[in-house]
């Protein structure tokens, strides 16, 4: 990751989507940025019966409702606890992830405006 952070790039900013997941990855995260290196967490706040069906609806062959609800049950084990650490380093904010993708994409352009 630091190779490619290092590409001018990056320089204006970049986002991470779906990492870290688990603690070891933030903590590697965290000291690969430094104290100031996150600007911004943004948690998408979704029910898991609307992540449920959005993602049956993609039609992928590894969505059944079987596999999907492992992967809700490891989220909250490993990736929803980490909340806690960005909200202590004060770059947490929760965006409602219900509504149309216009909608929610709109709410996280306001969250990343505002930080």
């Amino acid at each position: 990751m630091r190779e490619r952070l290092d590409r001018p790039d990056t320089e204006p900013g970049f986002l991470l989507d779906g990492f870290p997941r688990t603690a070891a990855q933030a903590e590697g995260l965290f000291e690969l940025l430094g104290p100031d290196g996150i600007d911004l967490v943004i948690d998408l706040d979704v029910p898991d019966e609307v992540v449920m069906e959005r993602m049956l609806e993609r039609g992928r062959a590894d969505d059944t409702p079987e596999a999907i609800a492992r992967r809700l049950t490891l989220y909250e084990a490993e990736t929803a606890p980490l909340r806690a650490a960005f909200a202590a380093a004060s770059t947490l904010v929760a965006v409602d992830g219900l509504g149309t993708p216009e909608e929610v994409h709109a709410r996280i352009a306001s969250a990343v405006d505002a930080a």
